[in-house]
């Protein structure tokens, strides 16, 4: 019998409170820097945010938002990061690691899973935590975990896909002797990149019964040369595989995908819309949600059926960071909201109302000189009227207000927000740099917008630049 290594603190895993039932989509939760998410477990929506530490967080019908669980002090110092976040009606499965950086590139080390029911607690389950044994792909259904696992021996990683049951309990079931990138399980199903590929303009995705790893089909994947797959698939309760596939005139520097789907009954490939983006792929119920950059300032989240027939379910944002869809049910997120609820049968246009401000913008570039500190700031999403907001300069790891202002600009349209540095805080700086025997300084440029029921979205910017 297997027994999970770790167990997280209660001082760090919450019990979470009544579900969160669906319904029209509406913004059920406001936080700084989401990350992935929101996934649905049960009836609880959960997301992870922040940085250190990295938090997985949940709401509630009616409820605030709850930490349930933290990533740990990782030894190193290095930065948190989230690999995966899945949730089933029964569970709830984060993957997180450390990331740590040196010259000239950084590494990954301490991947592992953490899994339980919505409401916590959460216990590892795949990854020792000390990078002897990494887990570095994820996917859940139902009470079913699969994951693709490094066993380090003498120096080497093989890999492998293994299957867990969180109910019973014991020790995994292999379900491929070779690991992979991305994983997808629904129903009797497990899918994942077979290592086999055909002269690297192909990469075979292997959809298998996820009790025995037998082999059900396989499809072969056009990928973008030179940089191959990677792109992202999914897979519904009956084995039906959505897929993004490489357009044919993609390339390293373009690369162009298409959506299409595969099944048991017809495993080939069958492209329905093209110029995708390479992220927010779910499939349920025969309909596929997907997203398109629209002027590479800007997004939307998509339904389709199997024929190509669909439309958009969300407005234009800045960036969807996360999609869940379960057949029935959205959620979505940007990076600073949350929103859930039923799956819209016609056009969505406007900002959903809730507990975020109806408005979306983007903060492009932010810059600092002796004079003052500037922030482009581009209004994505809002009223006709446009984005109106406050901005604050602050030193880089926050503290007292150096400078304050207001802005207004017109939706869909961009504006510089200007502070100005008072000489006393100018003097500062050179002070600070001069110690450091630097040029340069770095401040940080917070901003913040309110609807009329004072809903408020909050996004923030670095400004760097020659100070001496």
């Amino acid at each position: 019998m297997r027994t999970p290594s770790a167990v997280l603190s209660a001082a760090t895993l919450l019990a979470a409170a009544p579900a969160v039932h669906a319904a029209p989509i509406t913004s059920v939760a406001a936080d700084q820097q989401i990350l992935d998410g929101p996934v649905f477990a049960g009836d609880t929506v959960a997301w992870a945010a922040g940085t250190r530490p990295q938090r997985l967080r949940a709401v509630v019908a009616g409820g605030a938002p709850r930490t349930l669980a933290r990533t740990p002090a990782f030894p190193e110092g290095g930065e948190a990061f989230t690999f995966g976040l899945e949730g089933s009606p029964t569970r709830l499965a984060w993957g997180f690691g450390e990331g740590v950086a040196v010259d000239p590139d950084g590494y990954t080390t301490r991947e592992q899973v953490v899994a339980g029911p919505p409401g916590g607690p959460l216990v590892r389950v795949a990854g020792d935590g000390a990078d002897a044994v990494r887990a570095t792909a994820m996917d859940l259904d139902g009470d079913r975990l699969v994951t693709s696992e490094d066993l380090v021996a003498e120096g080497q990683r093989p890999t492998s896909v293994r299957g867990y049951d969180l109910a019973a309990g014991g020790d995994p079931t292999a379900l491929a002797p070779q690991g992979s990138a991305e994983l997808a399980t629904a129903g009797p199903y497990v899918a994942y990149r077979s290592a086999s590929t055909t002269g690297g303009a192909l990469a075979r995705i292997v959809v298998a019964d996820a009790a025995t790893g037998t082999p059900v089909y396989g499809v072969d994947v056009p990928t973008v040369p030179p940089i191959g797959y990677g792109f992202g698939f999914d897979l519904q309760a009956d084995g039906t595989l959505a897929v993004l596939t490489a357009n044919p005139a993609a390339t390293g520097s373009d690369p162009v995908l298409d959506l299409a789907w595969a099944s048991v009954a017809d495993p080939t490939l069958h492209v329905i819309v093209p110029d995708v983006t390479p992220f927010n792929l779910r499939i349920a119920a025969d309909r596929i949600v997907y997203g398109r950059e629209l002027d590479r300032r800007s997004s939307r989240l998509f339904v389709t059926d199997l024929a190509g027939v669909g439309h958009p379910v969300t407005p234009v944002v800045d960036s969807v960071t996360g999609v869940d869809f379960d057949g029935t049910r959205l959620g979505w997120s940007t990076e600073g909201c949350v929103y859930a609820g039923d799956l819209p049968a016609v056009a969505v246009d406007t900002l959903p109302g809730g507990r975020c401000a109806g408005q979306d913008y983007r903060l492009v570039t932010g810059t600092l000189n002796r004079r003052a500190a500037r922030a482009l700031v581009r209004c994505v999403a809002g009223p006709a009227a446009g984005c109106t907001g406050t901005a604050k300069l602050t030193r880089a790891g926050g503290g007292p207000t150096l400078a304050r202002t207001t802005f207004t600009v017109g939706a869909r349209k961009q504006t510089s927000i200007v502070l100005p540095l008072r000489p006393a805080v100018l003097r500062a700086l050179q002070r600070s740099a001069r110690r450091k025997k630097a040029r340069f300084a770095t401040l940080r440029i917070v901003t913040s917008v309110t609807d009329g029921a004072g809903n408020v979205n909050t996004r923030s910017i670095p400004a760097t630049g020659r100070v001496r």
